[in-house]
């Protein structure tokens, strides 16, 4: 029950932030228990589920996505790795790796949600507009998107998490290396879910879109 608790927070608060009640409302109660269902187990996703929602709803999960993890995920990570410092245990090697590791990470998905934010975003909303325009001349757009998205970091955050599960063994009453580890788990289930969400709903809603637009 504790963890489904502190699943259902994470995805409502993504939402914190909007003052747009009609958009908020657009995360139905039925949507918000599918994507509790996945963020449970990624494996249990299918596009089918997600495909009877409108594409608006999608997109604002996903822009809203980006927020919280700007506004609130990375600030607490990064505050929880920098609290390492404040350790009697020798951990200053172990909070410079973090450090470094997820600077660059942080900098690689703020650039990669800006791009999306400038570019994949924009174009699905001119779609739903029907605006025909762009559809010929970003016709390769998405093929372009999907080349260019990988799941690199869940792999570095694998990594990290593997690191501090060690440490955590060495240090098991030190407990804020047990907090950062829950931190960057929960994290990077819900990396997954964005990536499920934008590779496997959004683009496939996007292509139905271009095709009904192009008869």
């Amino acid at each position: 029950m504790r963890k489904t608790e502190q699943l259902n927070q994470i995805i409502e608060k993504r939402f914190n932030s909007f003052d747009d009640k009609q958009l908020t409302s657009r995360l139905s109660a039925q949507m918000h228990m599918d994507l509790l269902m996945v963020f449970h187990d990624e494996k249990d996703f299918e596009f089918e589920t997600f495909a009877k929602y409108d594409p608006k709803s999608v997109l604002d999960y996903l822009e809203a996505t980006h927020r919280y993890y700007l506004s609130e995920v990375f600030p607490k990570i990064n505050y929880a790795i920098e609290s390492l410092g404040n350790s009697r245990e020798n951990l200053s090697g172990l909070k410079m790796v973090l450090e470094h590791v997820f600077a660059h990470l942080e900098e690689d998905l703020v650039h990669h949600m800006a791009d999306e934010e400038k570019g994949l975003f924009p174009y699905v909303k001119k779609l739903l507009n029907e605006n025909y325009s762009d559809i010929y001349i970003y016709e390769s757009y998405l093929d372009q998107f999907i080349q260019d998205h990988d799941d690199n970091c869940e792999t570095i955050l694998e990594e990290l998490i593997s690191l501090l599960n060690n440490k955590i063994q060495e240090f098991p009453n030190f407990f804020s290396l047990t907090i950062l580890r829950n931190q960057l788990e929960f994290f990077k289930r819900d990396l997954t879910v964005h990536s499920l969400m934008e590779e496997k709903v959004l683009v496939p809603m996007t292509r139905k879109l271009e095709n009904k637009l192009k008869k």
